[in-house]
């Protein structure tokens, strides 16, 4: 199987999907961000050809909350039933859940969904990064940092990867290591 999504050929997943020529050309959509132009308009388009996608749905929700225009992403998230199962589109959407109740204020319960998010697809980096700036936000800065290593042990995207490796070290001068960053010297009297 190859999925144009991901940069690599043999994406070793747990599960897939057989999509026809117009699920597919919406899906491409989704997650090929253009290389020129505005992502929203390209996820926009495959929601016209796939209106029923929720992965398109859930991609939509994340950018608008993303861009701080919470009001469409609520809409879009009430169109999506709660999902049952586990895996990659019920971490989205309670990412989405959490964002949503993140910019409302409500941080106990964006909390809650960000956890519940990374319970459910513990692999994916972003939900990780969302957790960490939401403990960052509300002053937990070791727990800040476990969220920031997870997301990037994880596969964060360069931009991501590069934020949350400033906030570690951010967090690192406020708080201190917990962890040595150097390596000890081998031991001069060792083979």
């Amino acid at each position: 199987l190859a999925d144009s999504s991901l940069r690599w050929f043999g994406v070793p997943h747990q599960e897939h999907a057989i999509l026809n020529d117009v699920q597919t050309a919406a899906f491409l959509c989704f997650y090929n961000e253009p290389r020129e132009g505005d992502p929203l308009s390209a996820y926009r388009a495959g929601l016209k050809v796939w209106p029923d996608s929720i992965q398109g749905k859930l991609a939509l929700a994340n950018l608008l909350l993303q861009r701080d225009q919470p009001e469409e992403a609520r809409q879009i998230l009430a169109d999506i039933e709660t999902p049952t199962a586990e895996g990659f589109d019920a971490a989205m959407y309670w990412m989405a859940r959490g964002l949503l109740a993140e910019s409302e204020g409500d941080l106990e319960r964006a909390e809650d969904h960000l956890r519940k998010a990374v319970g459910l697809c513990s692999t994916q980096p972003a939900p990780y990064f969302c957790l960490g700036r939401l403990y960052l936000q509300r002053g937990r800065l070791a727990e800040a940092r476990a969220a920031f290593r997870d997301s990037l042990r994880n596969g964060a995207d360069t931009i991501p990867a590069g934020l949350a490796r400033y906030l570690i070290a951010q967090i690192n001068e406020k708080i201190g290591f917990d962890v040595s960053p150097f390596v000890a010297p081998p031991d001069s009297k060792s083979p």
